[in-house]
Parts: C-alpha cells; structure tokens; sequence
C-alpha cells in the first residue's frame, strides 16, 4: 500500500496527547511540509498553520511505519 499524504502533524495541550483523533492535525506528503507548518512563539508554545490557539508539543509521525505493522499482544501490559 502506498499513501500519498504519509506525514500526519498532530499537536496538542498539556503532557499527554487526546484519546481517539483529536490531536491530528492534518497529512502531508513529506516531513519537511509537516515540519513547515509549525513555528515557535516567544513563550515556548507552538503554533500551526491555520490554527489560532498556540500548542505545548507537536509530533509529526510517518504512516508507512504503521502499515502492515505486526504487533504482538502481551497481556501483561493491560
């Protein structure tokens, strides 16, 4: 499977990310472009493209990393 938009830009507030999706901002072809959307502010927040609120961390993840990705189920860990 090849994805086109590979790059997915998530950001968010405070220390831990959203359940579900809400901390996904958008995908992007390359890293760079991901990267290119997201400049610092004076206080040390971030701000992304499009967005008037200001962000605590960002994260830009590589999808294909995730496709046909085996992961093994441990119960220990639930």
């Amino acid at each position: 499977m090849e994805l086109k938009k590979r790059y997915l830009l998530t950001a968010g507030d405070g220390y831990y990310p959203c359940s579900g999706t809400r901390d996904w901002i958008a995908c992007y072809e390359t890293q760079e472009e991901a990267e290119a959307q997201v400049t610092r502010t004076d206080d040390g927040s971030f701000r992304v493209a499009g967005y008037a609120s200001t962000f605590d961390w960002y994260h830009v993840i590589d999808l294909a990393s995730w496709v046909g990705a085996e992961h093994e189920y441990d119960e220990r860990t639930f």
